[in-house]
């Protein structure tokens, strides 16, 4: 999947088989798997996360900061220049440790949504 290849990746999951696991991140990769796959025709109804978000909404989480920028991306098309900066720092501060590569990778994915002005 690392090439890239979101379809395929997305095409094999079977949304009612998602079940909470390692603080919601299984729920949080369909998500940002679906909006990358989908765009903007998902409803933020659809996503899974949003009760873990419900919960926690004001975390520095990188599972929280990545969730309210797929949201910000359904809304607007976009992604603010604070919300790629925090993402930025989440990833930055990640990177110093190799077991977080996952979701280094993630993040990186969810980048890709911002269009610069």
């Amino acid at each position: 999947m690392k090439d890239g290849k979101y379809e395929k990746a997305f095409s094999q999951l079977n949304k009612e088989s998602i079940v909470f696991n390692n603080f919601g991140q299984s729920m949080l990769t369909y998500d940002i798997l679906n909006v990358l796959v989908n765009k903007r025709s998902v409803k933020k109804e659809e996503l899974l996360f949003s009760e873990r978000y419900n919960l926690y909404p004001n975390s520095y989480a990188w599972t929280i900061r990545s969730f309210v920028a797929l949201t910000e991306y359904l809304e607007t098309g976009n992604l603010t220049s604070e919300t790629v900066d925090i993402l930025e720092w989440c990833r930055t501060d990640m990177s110093t440790r190799s077991e977080w590569e996952d979701q280094i990778f993630w993040i990186d994915a969810i980048l890709t949504l911002h269009q610069p002005e």
